[in-house]
């Protein structure tokens, strides 16, 4: 008769309270190989063949594959190689070995289980293929489940067998598993499959939360969390307090225990607190617990709330909440909204009285750090058609800006060549046509500069605009020579086509530019007259000068207004120093040669003077700047000489 070996694959699943955790016990990866050490866990099921007492890992091929020899002779009555039989079985292919030894075969798994409050009752499935082989008994950490399968026969139709398991028989740890297999002598293999589902026992649930600091005159309240049907609950207290069921009082110090008991499964769990119980018969609080937040999405914003209970007899007057940025609050509960990044100390403090008079102040600090990129978020300006045909308003407020950002330059392009600054503008136009407006907008957060993203608007003009006219004209003198300079503007798309000039001494001259030699000494009016065109209407307009002709003139000392413009710009003004600045700055600049007056005017970024300061008669000099006298932002300061604008600056004030 030839022997078989049985291939056994179980699955056992242990389920702790209602989420189940899966113990695998590997259904089918078996090796040939070395002797196991007795109680070793391990994922393979071994085999004692008939006559022997040595357990070794359960021999098998898969899909047909050559099995090598490997278990040693002294283990079997006969060399286990011969021929192969494969079957499917459980879904995978198998093989199996034949020999000569009948007997009792016995299979061993060993496997952990983690269940302190101990298992429910269970079943072991197990499928049994094969023929004139039946399974004896098996074995639960050394207990008999009291089972004999029945004979299988030859025709390969499983048989699905149920072996009831007690849940006390499953150990907190390392389980063995022993299944004794009869081999009758027939030469067809037998195999199993099975399949256990493991449900651990749950403790209740105990829970007082933390320990407690309170009032003798005011009981602590305790209550088990959650109350849960069908347990029991004990209580042990440090003296005579109310208690019963999930809930108890504490009336002295101490430590308060509750014990919850299953009475179905004798299993339980405790859980204690301490109390602490102080005499608030003075001016006190017993509950101060005051909370500062700042979410992830309003990086600026602080909201802060406290938490008060007052002794018997205490009563609060008021809370005070120092933000540390030169702000406070009387609120209990509130937020707040800091305009610059940084580390603040955000201070709550509480004043109260007691019925006596007797005063008290509670007082905690919380360090508190703002920090928020530089952003301008995407604006939506509004354009506003003014009276005047061709003027518009531009208004951006209120600036759309993100956490500390601070705005330090808006700035429209009016798509003709001029610009305006400040939240509200207004600008004209003075020739028709298509223009685009476009507005910038940079910010500050105290660290890092930012731009907004343009935004574009078109603007048409359609309007009848009148002639307009501006004439202007200087002159100089050299030896005898004066020469006249044509300095006249032109508006609403009015174009210059011609010029008269009078010199005052019955001479005339039609050139832009002319030149022209008086007749001797005396008072001259040189008057000049432009002429314009805009394609539809004409115009004209008249301006005089009166000129001192000497029969004796200085050529040195006399200078004309061009030699003015080209001393003037012989002037420098430079880039404030450090900039941006927090506290003060400096601001260094030159000026012409015989100059009569001068000084420096300082603007904010919405075009509002701020200060002018004059300047000493000194040509090369600096203005020292204060910080602590202007608000944080940008301005804009210029140069004027003689109420010429030679140049402007930008500077930031970051905060003092």
């Amino acid at each position: 008769m030839k022997n078989k070996i049985l291939i056994l694959c179980l699955w056992v699943v242990a389920t702790l309270g209602m989420q189940a955790q899966v113990i695998d016990l590997t259904t089918g990866r078996f090796n040939g190989g070395a002797v196991m050490p007795p109680g070793t866990v391990d994922d393979t099921w071994q085999v004692q063949v008939p006559g022997s007492v040595v357990w070794i890992n359960a021999l098998v091929v898969v899909n047909n594959a050559n099995l090598a020899c490997t278990v040693p002779n002294t283990s079997w009555a006969q060399d286990p190689c011969g021929s192969w039989i494969t079957h499917q079985v459980c879904g995978t292919n198998w093989a199996s070995a034949f020999n000569n030894q009948i007997g009792t075969y016995r299979y061993r798994m060993t496997f952990n289980l983690n269940g302190t409050c101990g298992f429910q009752n269970t079943v072991m499935n197990l499928n049994l293929f094969g023929a004139d082989n039946r399974i004896q008994n098996v074995f639960l950490n050394g207990t008999s489940l009291g089972y004999t399968g029945p004979i299988d026969s030859f025709n390969p139709i499983p048989t699905n067998q149920n072996i009831n398991v007690p849940g006390n028989l499953l150990n907190n740890g390392l389980n063995t598993i022993i299944v004794d297999v009869l081999n009758s002598g027939a030469w067809q293999a037998l195999f199993a499959c099975g399949s256990m589902t493991v449900t651990a026992n749950v403790a209740p649930i105990t829970n007082l939360g933390p320990d407690q600091i309170g009032c003798i005159q005011t009981p602590i309240a305790l209550s088990n969390t959650p109350c849960q049907a069908g347990i029991n609950y004990t209580w042990s207290t440090p003296g005579i307090c109310l208690w019963g069921g999930c809930n108890a009082s504490a009336c002295v110090s101490g430590t308060y225990c509750i014990t919850a008991t299953n009475p179905t499964n004798n299993c339980s769990s405790t859980d204690c607190v301490n109390i602490t119980l102080e005499d608030c018969s003075g001016c006190g609080l017993e509950k101060f617990e005051p909370k500062v937040e700042i979410k992830d999405d309003e990086c600026a914003k602080l909201n802060y709330n406290v938490d008060l209970v007052p002794n018997p007899g205490t009563t609060i007057t008021s809370i005070l909440w120092d933000f540390g940025d030169g702000n406070t609050s009387n609120l209990q509960t509130g937020s707040h909204s800091y305009l610059y990044n940084g580390n603040y100390q955000v201070t709550v403090t509480v004043y109260a009285i007691s019925e006596n008079g007797e005063c008290c102040v509670f007082d905690k600090t919380f360090d508190v750090q703002i920090q928020c990129e530089c952003k301008v978020l995407d604006q939506e300006p509004v354009v506003t058609p003014l009276e005047n045909c061709g003027c518009f308003e531009f208004s951006i407020a209120p600036i759309q800006i993100s956490g500390t950002t601070q705005p330090t330059m808006i700035r429209w392009d009016f798509g003709d060549g001029t610009f305006g600054f400040g939240e509200t503008v207004t600008h004209c136009y003075d020739v028709n046509g298509g223009y685009q407006v476009t507005l910038y907008i940079t910010g500050f957060n105290g660290k890092d500069c930012c731009e907004g993203s343009p935004m574009v608007m078109g603007i048409p003009v359609e309007c009848s605009f009148d002639c307009k006219l501006e004439p202007k004209f200087d002159w100089s003198y050299d030896h005898g020579v004066y020469q006249f300079t044509d300095l006249s503007n032109s508006f609403n798309g009015t174009n210059i086509v011609g010029y008269l000039w009078d010199f005052g001494d019955g001479t005339t001259s039609t050139d832009a530019n002319p030149s022209h030699v008086f007749p001797g000494p005396g008072n001259y009016t040189v008057c000049l007259t432009i002429f314009g065109w805009t394609g539809e209407k004409c115009c004209y307009e008249r301006v005089c000068a009166d000129i001192q002709v000497n029969e004796f003139q200085d050529n040195n000392q006399t200078r004309s207004m061009l030699q003015q413009q080209q001393e003037s710009s012989q002037s420098s003004l430079q880039q404030n120093a450090p900039n941006p600045f927090d506290n003060n700055t400096t601001i260094k600049y030159n000026l012409p040669v015989g100059y009569h007056d001068a000084r420096i005017e300082i603007f904010t970024a919405e075009g509002k003077l701020m200060h002018t300061y004059k300047l000493s008669d000194e040509q090369n000099g600096q203005l020292y700047i204060q910080g602590n006298t202007y608000q944080p932002g940008m301005y804009v300061y210029r140069l004027v000489v003689d109420e010429r604008i030679l140049d402007s600056k930008r500077m930031v004030l970051l905060r003092n």
